[in-house]
């Protein structure tokens, strides 16, 4: 019986720990944030474990059948315009779309121009469903 009191102890504390970690990404909300403002509080994070300049999170938008910029941090003002909604059919969204898996590729004009020297894309997924994509 102890044995048994002990393991549900156990994992109601892993419970509350994974509870607290989810609640301190919408700890300064008094509603349900949008998913915009948990991708820009990830942006962070990401962008301190990878040592990289810019970090994207984007959504897949279905009906326009484009990946829309939900949140960034170091884009210049002319790079959030012009990228802030890319067709799923530009070849590397399709590869991610396809292939479920990242992948590493020269940037686009505009973003070489800037000295970014690779992009690198990484699909958001659901069980089989691109949801997004982290850049």
């Amino acid at each position: 019986m102890d044995e048994e009191f002990a393991s549900v102890r156990a994992e109601v504390a892993y419970q509350r720990k994974s509870i607290d970690a989810l609640l301190s990404i919408t700890k300064p909300e008094a509603d349900c944030p949008s998913i915009a403002k948990i991708f820009q509080k990830a942006i962070g994070p990401i962008q301190e474990i990878t040592g990289f300049s810019t970090v994207t999170a984007r959504i897949y938008d279905p009906e326009r059948k484009c990946f829309r910029l939900m949140a960034q941090c170091g884009m210049t003002p002319e790079m959030v315009e012009d990228l802030k909604c890319i067709s799923d059919d530009t070849p590397i969204f399709s590869e991610i779309m396809k292939k479920k898996e990242p992948a590493v590729k020269i940037p686009v004009k505009l973003v070489k121009e800037l000295g970014y020297k690779w992009t690198i894309f990484v699909p958001l997924v659901a069980g089989e469903i691109i949801v997004g994509s982290i850049d």
